[in-house]
């Protein structure tokens, strides 16, 4: 195999680093620091807004709702109740922040403050968007008059953090795994993650063969238009200069699919785009081998004290062996904080 000059290594690394910044451009050095503050401060839904691109919208729900006499004798005081459903793709949903506020309109009309002695969200669900409310509200006002219940409309008003609808699908899983977590899911939160860590080496490999097979193509025409026809057959060209070179070779490797997703794929997205020694690029990933592997005994149903898993360093910060439990929320919060080192590691 003919190894790759410095001058090709060195393009070669350099387009790889700016087809990564072009993916997270979004976010700049200082978000960085941004990020991992919020991460240490468990505010995960800043981070996650920084890391998945997120924006927040305002939107307003119309609330279907029955009605019951609160009293037999005043036939213009009601109790109302209901149940309702966000109207969202929860594909791009990153979060549902419930403000409480609802409005009475009639003709259009806020109304709120004249007719409605209370009203309030008895529970809500950010994960799938649900949520039941009840309240008193009247039909007569002593300086508004009156407002028939039939022809009045109750409409919630909530925030959303959404991601775009032409993101990769990691970051819906990384999305919907946060929803996962909000909600208390701590370890089903955590294996969607990793479904989305997974989908996102995948996404990245992507990316790094794409960076190689362009690098092919452009020194295959160059070479057909150069090359010496005394000392080269067309044939000879591609065998010796092309399919034996290093980086045909690396872009091959970044083709073949059934490797290893943290021991191959990601260790050699590392190496080709840092230009990492296999032991360094290694160590930077301890970490991410012992989430791939607390994510199999979730998948296999195994118990926490199998030994592969024990010996490993981090099991002794998040095993709690009073409750016989792994720490998932911490596990969360530390996994997320690594994959930002990694993207950062990779884009700089």
């Amino acid at each position: 195999m003919t190894k790759m000059n410095n001058e090709e290594k060195k393009r070669l690394i350099a387009r790889s680093k700016e087809a990564f910044k072009k993916e997270f451009s979004h976010i700049s050095e200082n978000d960085w620091d941004i990020f991992f503050g919020y991460i240490n401060e468990e505010e995960l839904l800043y981070a996650f807004t920084i890391l998945l691109d997120a924006r927040k919208e305002d939107i307003e729900v119309e609330c279907s709702f029955e009605n019951r006499f609160v009293d037999e004798n005043d036939t213009h005081r009601f109790m109302i109740f209901g149940e309702e459903r966000l109207p969202l793709n929860y594909d791009n949903v990153l979060a549902i922040i419930p403000n409480g506020e609802f409005k009475y309109l009639y003709e259009k009309e806020d109304i709120t403050e004249s007719f409605v002695s209370c009203i309030e969200m008895l529970r809500g669900d950010s994960y799938s968007g649900r949520f039941l409310f009840s309240g008193i509200i009247d039909e007569e006002s002593a300086n508004e008059g009156f407002a028939d219940l039939n022809y009045t409309e109750l409409v919630y008003m909530t925030s959303v953090y959404m991601i775009d609808e032409q993101s990769a699908i990691w970051k819906r899983y990384f999305a919907e795994s946060y929803r996962l977590y909000e909600s208390g899911q701590y370890k089903l939160a955590f294996l969607h993650s990793f479904i989305g860590f997974d989908s996102l080496i995948e996404y990245l490999n992507g990316i790094l063969y794409d960076v190689y097979q362009k690098e092919q193509n452009e020194y295959l025409e160059g070479a057909f238009i150069n090359y010496n026809r005394q000392y080269f057959t067309p044939l000879r060209l591609i065998e010796e200069c092309v399919l034996d070179s290093q980086s045909y070779q690396r872009m091959k490797h970044l083709e073949s699919e059934n490797r290893g997703l943290i021991d191959d794929k990601l260790l050699t997205i590392l190496r080709y785009v840092n230009d990492l020694e296999n032991k360094v690029a290694e160590r930077e990933l301890t970490c991410f081998k012992f989430y791939e592997k607390l994510r199999n005994v979730l998948a296999h149903g195994d118990s926490y004290e199998r030994e592969d898993i024990k010996e490993m360093r981090l099991y002794q910060k998040y095993y709690d062996v009073d409750e016989n439990e792994m720490n998932f929320k911490s596990i969360y919060c530390d996994f997320f904080e690594n994959i930002g080192q990694l993207i950062k590691k990779l884009v700089n």
